[in-house]
């Protein structure tokens, strides 16, 4: 055990959640496209026109997952939750599967339609 009482094995490595050094904006989309399950299922159900992308974080050896989406001129954020995967493309796709489960996107609206 460490100094300060937590196993450094398990703490939160830079390929967990780091976006790949040199990647492009058209590398970062497509690795959202592929976590959610294709790009139509990146849409906001409150805004339609809006595409959203989940944001990994470490804070205090941990990693936490935020969905964004800029709706006109508004930015918003929805706090979706730990991750815990070994990979930034496992952590994206459980961040996606969260986001879809809590009916954020347009994807979690076709399984349950609002009445």
């Amino acid at each position: 055990m460490s100094r300060w009482g937590w196993n450094s094995k398990d703490a939160v490595k830079d390929h967990h959640w780091r976006v790949p050094h040199g990647s492009n904006k058209a590398v970062q989309a497509k690795e959202q496209d592929d976590a959610a399950g294709g790009r139509h299922n990146r849409a906001i159900r409150t805004a339609p026109n809006a595409l959203g992308r989940v944001v990994l974080r470490c804070q205090y050896r941990r990693l936490y997952a935020e969905l964004r989406w800029t709706d006109a001129t508004r930015k918003h954020a929805e706090y979706l939750g730990e991750m815990t995967w070994h990979s930034r493309a496992d952590n994206l796709a459980a961040a996606w599967r969260e986001a879809h489960a809590r009916g954020l996107t347009t994807k979690s609206c076709d399984r349950h339609p609002v009445i």
